[in-house]
């Protein structure tokens, strides 16, 4: 029952970000290795390299390990999150306002997250380019138009346009790269940390509530503590430039003072609380690395890098927050 339960939660919180499990299972159970197209080919070609055309002991492999992990992640998320609410009939629900914007930003970085997987798991048993982004872009709104159709159905929230425009803006910004560059000029990170609230413990104890104890819940949910990012690299636009590739920059959207979704007010045991400080917006400018872009031709590794590539490194940059810049050593 543990395991289970930690299994729903995670499935659960993974909708703050788009990160849902069953795509991420497929991908890394389908093909551990997610080399994309552009790679130089070994000399001896690799199992895990993109196939030349449809190779369908591959296709029948993610047919059935993708299927699998699709159906079971959703079945454990309605049976072990979506029973616990009131259910009735579908519903819209409009929760722009909420959060300052930042879930609708992990909307946009799931969406695209997901699509540019998809693709290298679609290149991989064959596909060719233009079928693979369609496939991959198709994918990438099945998973996250499955989330919102199952919370239409709950009386707890409801299909929220803003949620499903987030997922295309995010599936759309790879479709529109993959199809003009055919790679990704422009990527998208996430960084977040354990920000303390322990200085106030009434305020600690409301941001347990909203955002869990755990290190992975405060990950994906403390909105406080998480940036989103648009990065961008040397050797994304000049291959073959004197400097080095994996150097880059980035545009992150922060947040702080959120302590509600749409006010910093709550009531416990009859007792209304506040939370002073104004809710408010951040900016960030700092270098990024480029992990994808290190050179190497071991397919493990260049599989590694791009799951780390996916998190950005803390490093130097600007905050405009409030109508104020200021120096920021290690912007997360």
């Amino acid at each position: 029952m543990i395991i289970l339960e930690g299994v729903f939660l995670t499935l659960r919180l993974m909708k703050y970000l788009g990160l849902l499990l069953g795509l991420t299972l497929g991908c890394l159970l389908i093909k551990p290795c997610i080399v994309q197209s552009q790679f130089p080919s070994d000399s001896k070609k690799s199992w895990l390299s993109p196939a030349d055309s449809l190779d369908k002991r591959r296709l029948t492999i993610f047919a059935v390990a993708g299927g699998l992990a699709y159906a079971s992640s959703f079945a454990v998320l309605n049976e072990y999150w979506y029973s616990q609410y009131p259910r009735g009939g579908f519903r819209f629900f409009n929760d722009w306002k909420e959060w300052n914007q930042m879930d609708k930003a992990g909307h946009v970085f799931g969406g695209y997250f997901q699509a540019d997987w998809a693709y290298g798991v679609y290149r991989w048993m064959g596909y060719q380019e233009k079928t693979s982004i369609h496939l991959a872009m198709g994918t990438s709104l099945l998973m996250q138009t499955t989330i919102e159709v199952m919370d239409g159905f709950s009386k707890e929230w409801g299909f929220s346009w803003p949620d499903m425009a987030s997922n295309v803006l995010g599936t759309a910004l790879f479709g529109i790269q993959q199809n003009l560059w055919s790679e990704q000029k422009i990527n998208m990170k996430v960084c977040s940390y354990r920000k303390n609230y322990t200085e106030n413990p009434i305020v600690d104890q409301r941001a347990q509530s909203l955002f869990g104890r755990s290190y992975l819940e405060r990950y994906l949910k403390d909105y406080n503590a998480q940036t989103i990012w648009l990065t961008t690299s040397v050797g994304r636009w000049m291959p073959q430039s004197a400097i080095p590739k994996w150097i880059g920059i980035g545009l992150g959207y922060g947040a702080n003072h959120l302590m509600g979704g749409f006010n910093n007010q709550w009531e416990v045991n009859g007792q209304i609380y506040r939370y002073e400080p104004a809710r408010n917006r951040q900016l960030y400018l700092s270098l990024d690395l480029d992990l994808e872009k290190l050179n190497t031709n071991r397919a493990w590794l260049k599989s590694t890098l791009k799951i780390l590539n996916l998190f950005k490194i803390p490093l130097p940059g600007l905050i405009i927050e409030q109508g104020a810049t200021r120096w920021c050593t290690f912007c997360f």
